[in-house]
């Protein structure tokens, strides 16, 4: 972990954060242990040698880029690429959303009634991905509505 500065956003033994814990940096080292920040403001102390023998993920090491995904399920009748193409376009002119790498959009299943999809864009505003991620939520709800696609 010789790299690791405080303030860096980490997660223990490769257990990808839930949606609020990566808020939250590696706070400060307790010798010989290392104090950890939760979402919820907690720390966890842990010892060192736990975390130099363990996969650590460091969210913010080179960049400050976070992915963001969006689930989307569509009522059967329109045509998948058709929500694609709008998907992309919602998240390309997401004010949140960085133009490199371009927003992606996925068909992910088709079900009886139902075609999912997986929109994935990226944000430079890594503390608060969860709510670029709502505000992208809430656009793509507007744009569907406006397209009369009904969601699933």
């Amino acid at each position: 972990m010789g790299s690791a500065q405080i303030g860096v956003k980490i997660s223990f033994k490769g257990r990808q954060p839930n949606k609020e814990s990566a808020t939250k940096p590696l706070c400060r080292y307790v010798s010989p242990a290392t104090a950890l920040q939760t979402a919820d403001g907690s720390e966890v102390i842990l010892p060192n040698g736990t975390i130099i023998s363990n996969k650590v993920t460091n969210w913010t090491f080179s960049d400050r880029y976070r992915a963001v995904e969006v689930p989307v399920s569509v009522a059967r009748g329109v045509a998948p690429q058709r929500v694609v193409e709008l998907l992309k376009s919602v998240a390309a002119n997401h004010p949140s959303v960085a133009k490199e790498p371009a927003p992606q959009a996925y068909v992910v299943n088709f079900a009886p009634g139902a075609v999912s999809f997986q929109l994935r864009a990226w944000t430079d505003r890594y503390e608060d991905w969860v709510q670029v991620r709502s505000d992208l939520s809430v656009a793509v709800d507007e744009a569907l509505t406006r397209e009369n696609i009904t969601i699933a």
